[in-house]
Formats: structure tokens, C-alpha cells, sequence
């Protein structure tokens, strides 16, 4: 079941007013109006019932599995190693040393022992393991019944026989009665085992076809080839070395976070305020990109063999204007922008830009793509992968290498912007709806021609965006009111394209008829799959041909115009 509808005023009657102050309200309209607000209000009253009972309580079977946040599955948010200097919320969790902590107050940390000290977190588990306790100075005491149930338990077979009263001569006379019963008798044969000769009473050849002769490499245990930290976690046996190993990803052996499968998708999102992974201001003419942390703080980057699940904290791109520099970033060119691993150094790099506006081009040279395990990485090498703004920050990416987290279309040389005008900061994943407006501030306008025309001539009376992968849908939608002077009936219209200030691409244009006795208010819609790359969505209008309309912007409070949603 869709949301309901949003409820639009279809009849202006201050408009109504304004040309026939004495006339009553026509009821037809009325009745139109209020019907189509009753139809939402049941839409709503519908879908709240679905959700709440008669007794305000929520309503039985509406909330499942997948409404309930991770902390709740899971009792505590998912642990993390703990860090100096990370902000930490209420609720986080994370080991340290052989501890599993909870956050209890939010704070920014410094040494784990003063934010212990300072009551920040709380002790849930500590898997310090058991130290096993030693009895072996114990003086028996064969006169003291508690003393000699205490020993007897404890007793670890360190003691000396010779401390024991009676031990040796009681001993001998057990194992005197037990030779020949229960135990083999001593056997002279048994006096050199080095002069016994096993091929006579074995067939040698039989042995080594039935078991494995002993390999050399194993005669050493340092010879064998092990995963970094292993040997401590053996000696250790803590969770700390075990966390160590678990999390190596360097050492002489193979990460256990490594995998020949990316572990989890990229956590991120590019935006272009810092710490801000999704914005609500307008941001024009930045000069840095920000790949922050959104939906945890892990990306997946692949080092030509495995995929390596990488801790990061925000990373920087700082905007390079200068076309003295190669890959330096264009006016109105189009970039890709990868996570990559510069000798274990995690950066944000842009690859060379797209071949045009809607193509990022194919083969060497360009940033064409390749799904990996479902990871989208550099289909091919990247020589001069940009990830500053100095000159020699360029690096050499192999390809599959980067981790495709998106792209960004370049305002001016060096700058990048993300508006309601222009949304041109594009996230592969963790995407979130970006608001597009536009509104003319002119009061009015007289058009009349049967042309279609961008609306009131303006070339500003648009918006654009960007895709940074193809299937991606857009909406959008245009409000225009629109009278007529004579008493003639005209029929005009409104609309929207995409691409285009001369045809109309709306999923709905609106066609009003208008005279000096009707006023009328035309909305046009779009709801379409763009496709891959830069388009732009604009605002257009077609007079009747003949006649005076007039077609309103702002006026007062009311605003017109064109307003539309994508998902970056």
C-alpha cells in the first residue's frame, strides 16, 4: 500500500475573489475541493488504523523484525575497537584489553583509564581467563583429618614420595601385588630398545604405505608457515589476542577480515560539509569533497587477490583548480570518486574525467566501471589517480583497485556544489533524497504564443543533476497559474522537459482553459529514468495562440514554479 497523496489546491478562489468580489464562491469548486480533502483524510485515517488501535496503543502484528534498529536485535549497538581521540555516543559499545565496554555518557576520548575513572563506560564482560592456582608446598599431616582431605585433593605430584609417611613402602607392596596379575612382568628383552631391529618383527614397507613418513618441515615449529599474531593468541589466549589476530591485515599471514568476497558494502557518503553526511543548506563552490562516515564506518577495498573490510575516519579531497597539474578537476566536467589504499594509506581519489556529460567513456584512460562481487571498481588501471590539490598528489591505482563511492559534476575549475538548483554530488550508496526547487521571482508575465517556450523566456527556470549510474528515476513537478484578459475562452499549457526548452517530456502536462470569467492553475508532472549522467529538468509554458494571458511566479507568500526529488 503506497503513502497517500499529498492534497492540492486545484481552484484558486482568491483569484475567484479578486475578479468578482460580489459574486458568491462557486459551490461546484467547493465541493471539489472538499471532496478531494476528505479523500485524503480517509487515505490517512486508513493507513493510521493499520498502525493504531482504538486505545492509542499500537496496533497488534504492525511492527516486524526489519522496523527494529540494530541496537535493539542485538540488546547493544556493534562493538568496535576502542580509539583515542573518536567521539562516542551514549549506548556505543567497545573492547579494550581483555574488557567489553558500554558508553554511558557521550564524550570524546583520551585515555581509556581516565574515561573509565570518569564513569564513560561500563564493564559488561571481561574475558581475562582464569589463573589456575598451585598447592604444591602443602605439608601433609596424616594426624589431621581436614588436612588431609585438603591435601589429598590438591595434592599436585610435585611433593616428594619421601614426604609422605609410609608413601614408598605402601607403594611397593601394591605394585608387588600387581606384577603378573594386572601388569606385565618386566621383560629382560625390553633392557635396549636401541639393539631391537624393527625389520625383523615389522614389514617396513607395509608402515610406509599405511602412514605418512615424517616430513622434516615439521620437525620445528618455527620451520611452519602461521597467520600474523597466531603464536601470541596460543600463548595469550586472550580476547585482545584474539581481536588481534582476528583484525590483522598485513602480517606474513592471510587476515581472517580479508575475503575473497567484499564482508559488508561501503559505510560512507560523500558530501560537502565535513561531518555532515547528508545536508540540508545549499552548498555552492566548495573546494573540498568529504567522504564521512554514515551507516558505519567500514569500506570494502579489494587489493588484487581479496577484498579487505578497512576501518576509516572522514577522508579529504581537497579541489585542485590548477590545470597546470594534471587531473586537475574541470568546469563542467564529470569525476568519478574511489576509496583507495595508497600503500595502507586510505584516501579519497578521483579518476580522469567523463568522455562527455551522459559517458565516462571505455578502455584506458577512462573511469569506466566493473562490478566486482558486487562492489563497483576501476574496470581498468588509473595512472594518475588525483587525491589533492598539490601538484605531485597523484597516485597509480590497478584496476579493481578503487571503490566507485561516486561522482560529482565540477561548477568551476576546482569547485563543486550541491543545491536545490543543482545536485550534483551523486552517492552509489547509502543514498538519501535531495530536494529540487526552483521558483521565478518575477510577479507575472504575458506570453500568448502556441509555441512552447522555457518559462518566461528565463534560462534560470531549471534545475539539474547528476547520475553516476544509469536506472536512477527522477521526479519532478510545475505549478503555474495562468489568466486570460478577454472573455474568450483560451486553452494554454504547462509543462516540463527534460533536456529541452522547446519539447515537452512531462509524464503529465496540464492543459487549462482560461478567459476573463476563469482562472486557472496548471500542474504538470514528471516521473522518469533520465538515464546515466548530467540532465537538466525545466519549466515550460504554451500560450493559446491568441489572446492575453498572463502567467504568475511569486506573488506574495504564493509561490509557483518547479519542484522535484532525486535520490544521491
Amino acid at each position: 500500500m503506497t503513502q497517500p497523496l499529498p492534497y492540492e489546491r486545484d481552484y484558486s478562489f482568491t483569484g475567484f475573489q479578486s475578479g468578482h468580489p460580489k459574486t458568491p464562491l462557486p459551490g461546484d469548486k467547493v465541493d471539489a475541493e472538499l471532496d478531494a480533502i476528505a479523500s485524503v483524510m480517509d487515505e490517512v485515517l486508513e493507513r493510521i488504523a493499520l498502525i493504531q488501535r482504538d486505545d492509542l496503543a499500537l496496533a497488534n502484528k504492525s511492527v516486524g523484525y526489519d522496523q527494529f534498529k540494530d541496537e535493539v536485535s542485538l540488546g547493544f549497538e556493534p562493538p568496535t575497537v576502542w580509539v583515542t581521540a573518536h567521539v562516542y555516543a551514549a549506548r556505543d559499545t567497545v573492547f579494550h584489553d581483555t574488557g567489553f565496554y558500554r558508553c554511558l555518557i557521550a564524550h570524546t576520548s583520551g585515555t581509556f583509564a581516565t574515561d573509565l575513572s570518569a564513569l564513560d563506560w561500563e564493564l559488561l564482560a571481561d574475558f581475562l581467563p582464569p589463573i589456575a592456582g598451585k598447592m604444591d608446598t602443602i605439608t601433609y599431616d596424616p594426624t589431621g583429618i581436614a588436612a588431609d582431605v585438603f591435601a589429598r585433593t590438591n595434592h599436585t605430584g610435585t611433593q616428594l614420595a619421601s614426604t609422605i609417611s609410609n608413601f614408598s613402602a605402601a607403594a611397593d607392596a601394591r605394585i608387588a601385588a600387581a606384577v603378573g596379575v594386572s601388569v606385565q612382568a618386566y621383560d629382560a628383552d625390553l633392557t635396549a630398545w636401541a639393539a631391537v631391529n624393527p625389520s625383523a618383527y615389522l614389514n617396513t614397507a607395509a608402515i610406509a604405505a599405511a602412514y605418512q613418513p615424517l616430513d622434516a618441515d615439521l620437525t620445528s615449529w618455527a620451520a611452519l608457515t602461521r597467520a600474523a599474531n597466531f603464536d601470541g593468541l596460543v600463548t595469550g589466549g586472550t580476547s585482545a589476542a584474539l581481536r588481534t589476530f582476528l583484525t590483522d591485515e598485513l602480517g606474513t599471514g592471510s587476515a581472517v577480515f580479508e575475503s575473497v568476497i567484499p564482508l559488508d558494502m561501503p559505510n560512507g557518503r560523500l558530501t560537502l560539509t565535513t561531518a555532515v553526511p547528508v545536508t540540508t543548506a545549499d552548498v555552492a563552490g566548495a573546494t573540498s569533497i568529504f567522504y564521512t562516515p554514515a551507516a558505519g564506518d567500514r569500506v570494502p577495498i579489494y587489493n588484487g587477490t581479496r577484498w579487505t573490510s578497512t576501518v576509516f575516519t572522514e577522508l579529504t579531497l581537497a579541489l585542485d583548480s590548477n590545470a597546470a597539474h594534471t587531473g586537475y578537476q574541470q568546469s563542467a566536467k564529470i569525476f568519478d570518486l574511489f576509496v583507495i589504499s595508497d600503500a595502507g594509506t586510505i584516501r579519497l581519489a578521483n579518476g580522469p574525467a567523463w568522455t562527455s556529460d551522459t559517458a565516462r567513456g571505455t578502455g584506458a584512460g577512462t573511469t569506466e566501471l566493473e562490478l566486482k562481487n558486487g562492489i563497483y571498481t576501476n574496470k581498468n588501471s588509473l595512472a594518475t589517480a588525483r587525491f589533492g590539490s598539490a601538484a605531485g598528489n597523484t597516485v597509480a591505482v590497478s584496476a579493481n583497485q578503487g571503490t566507485y563511492v561516486g561522482s560529482f559534476r565540477a561548477t568551476a575549475d576546482g569547485q563543486a556544489s550541491d543545491t536545490v538548483l543543482l545536485r550534483l554530488l551523486y552517492n552509489t550508496y547509502n543514498q538519501a533524497p535531495r530536494l529540487m526547487r526552483r521558483a521565478d521571482p518575477a510577479v507575472s508575465w504575458a506570453y500568448s504564443t502556441a509555441t512552447i517556450r522555457q518559462s518566461n523566456a528565463n534560462a534560470a527556470n531549471q534545475v539539474g543533476f547528476l547520475f553516476g549510474l544509469a536506472g536512477a528515476m527522477a521526479e519532478a513537478k510545475v505549478t503555474t497559474p495562468v489568466s486570460e484578459a478577454g472573455a474568450t475562452v483560451r486553452n494554454v499549457v504547462a509543462g516540463i522537459g527534460l533536456d529541452s526548452t522547446v519539447a515537452f517530456s512531462s509524464t503529465n502536462s496540464d492543459l487549462g482553459q482560461v478567459s476573463s470569467a476563469s482562472f486557472s492553475n496548471l500542474s504538470a508532472s514528471y516521473v522518469g529514468n533520465p538515464g546515466l549522467g548530467y540532465h537538466v529538468l525545466t519549466q515550460l509554458e504554451y500560450g493559446a495562440g491568441a489572446g492575453t494571458q498572463t502567467w504568475y511566479g511569486t506573488v506574495g507568500p504564493w509561490v509557483g514554479g518547479l519542484t522535484g526529488t532525486v535520490y544521491a
